[in-house]
């Protein structure tokens, strides 16, 4: 007889109960999404959930009124069980710390255009910080591991193309998800992203009606960023 099929497993957790963990405090959940909003654009930055923090995330997607999630990073769970619930999930990894490929970043736009339509803000809704509430608009949350590298610079990238300088930018993001972005990623922001929209940006940096020295947000980015 072979006794290991004898050994009783009574008084003995199921799987499932074993492997499952608790559910994620609504407080902490909260502070894992930093929505990131004005005029008509509304985007939340996060963490990547994993299968087993899947269901809470979700929920919490769902009562934010997201309709697509950008995945940066390599999967972590089940983009079918998002669907299913009818958000849309794209994936555009890239590397972790790092800056988004030219047709990433092609991609990401198309669908920030699809989304939301004409991307420009007037001086006044930037300056002013106004968000349009406009009831079952959409909203796209992304998400690399942390949310505080690849997924904020894809929201700078949209805020900038809306008509935000980039430092103003990256200040308001920071303002709503703290430590967002690295050097390298600060420094891209800054000088190498150039917007593909016609409009002019509006810097609020700036006094009104002066026109950026060639050198100032290189300075800018070398003693504050840099030091």
């Amino acid at each position: 007889m072979n006794t290991l099929e004898t050994i009783p497993m009574a008084n003995t957790p199921s799987n499932s109960s074993t492997l499952s963990t608790p559910p994620i405090p609504k407080s902490i959940l909260t502070r894992m999404f930093s929505p990131v909003s004005i005029g008509h654009l509304r985007f939340i930055i996060m963490d990547c959930p994993t299968e087993s923090s899947l269901s809470e995330y979700l929920k919490e997607l769902k009562i934010r009124g997201v309709t697509d999630v950008v995945r940066v990073c390599e999967p972590t769970y089940d983009r079918n069980l998002l669907i299913e619930q009818n958000i849309n999930v794209h994936d555009w990894p890239y590397p972790d710390g790092g800056i988004p490929p030219a047709q990433i970043l092609t991609d990401y736009l198309a669908l920030v255009e699809a989304r939301f339509g004409n991307l420009t803000l007037s001086k006044e809704i930037i300056q002013d910080k106004t968000v349009t509430v406009v009831d079952h608009s959409p909203v796209i949350a992304i998400h690399c591991v942390a949310g505080l590298g690849r997924a904020p610079v894809l929201v700078a990238v949209a805020l900038i193309e809306a008509g935000f300088a980039p430092l103003d930018a990256i200040d308001f993001i920071r303002k709503c998800r703290r430590g967002a972005f690295n050097a390298h990623q600060l420094k891209y922001l800054i000088d190498t992203y150039k917007k593909r929209s016609s409009k002019s940006s509006f810097s609020f940096l700036r006094r009104a009606g002066t026109p950026p020295k060639e050198n100032e947000d290189k300075s800018f980015f070398s003693k504050v960023f840099i030091g």
